[in-house]
């Protein structure tokens, strides 16, 4: 049995090999070039993109643009002003599509601040009015749709006698307080406190802004009012609401 020895190749001729090989495959055997009006010694050609080319030199390190080099050089680094041309335009687009959306995101941060701000101020402002509302509520009251102190209404008494849709007929009911003087009375043997004591004059009125329920007809109902011009011959009363929230926003006067 024939057994071959391994081939051994002279180590200068691997590198004489490997140097011919990078000059017929196309590598620049430049040494010395000038570009923009700068020379370059001593060349030792590197990384080469699309629009440029890194080389070592005598005094350095360099990047040089391929468009700037002679024609031959241009030829062995494949460059393609086309293809620049093409991706150059492909970045602007890319990088204006990254501007457009960093600015739409931007806006819509902003919206969402000034609408999360406004609501903020809207809330507060909101508050020192419920709080406003609130202090004011017991001293104000409804009637006719405007606002009326309580000071300025009376606390009537009636007893019912008709319900009707748009108003009420009641019979003017009067203090005994008021015609036999007196904190109190003793009615019966049974003590009644001033603020209950009344009874029917036998005059009927008109209740306006008041709906009564059928079954208050003959009972006694104690109601804010304010007395207006008669109507229809009867002596007439516009009863007062509670004020509500939405109503003293409404009605209120505007420093």
């Amino acid at each position: 049995m024939q057994t071959h020895a391994a081939t051994k190749i002279p180590l200068c001729l691997l590198v004489l090999f490997t140097l011919t090989m990078a000059t017929v495959m196309g590598s620049p055997t430049n040494t010395s070039i000038v570009v923009d009006g700068e020379k370059y010694e001593d060349i030792e050609w590197g990384k080469v993109t699309l629009t440029t080319v890194a080389i070592r030199h005598r005094t350095g390190i360099a990047t040089l643009p391929l468009a700037a080099l002679p024609s031959d050089l241009q030829t062995v680094f494949h460059y393609d002003p086309v293809a620049v041309a093409t991706a150059h335009a492909k970045q602007q687009a890319w990088e204006q599509q990254q501007h457009d959306e960093a600015a739409r995101r931007a806006e819509e941060k902003l919206k969402f601040q000034q609408a999360a701000l406004a609501k903020q101020h809207a809330d507060e402002a909101n508050q020192l009015l419920v709080t406003q509302f609130e202090s004011e509520r017991t001293h104000w009251f409804v009637v006719d749709n405007k606002l009326v102190e309580r000071r300025q209404l009376l606390a009537y008494h009636w007893t019912v006698r008709e319900a009707l849709p748009s108003k009420t007929i009641v019979e003017i009911m009067e203090q005994i307080q008021v015609r036999r003087g007196g904190p109190s009375a003793q009615m019966g043997g049974v003590f009644i406190p001033a603020q209950y004591r009344w009874e029917n004059t036998g005059e009927k009125a008109q209740l306006l802004n008041y709906s009564a329920s059928l079954d208050s007809i003959g009972k006694t109902v104690e109601v804010l009012a304010r007395e207006i011009n008669p109507i229809n011959g009867l002596r007439t009363f516009s009863a007062a609401s509670e004020l509500t929230f939405e109503k003293w926003q409404e009605l209120r006067p505007v420093p």
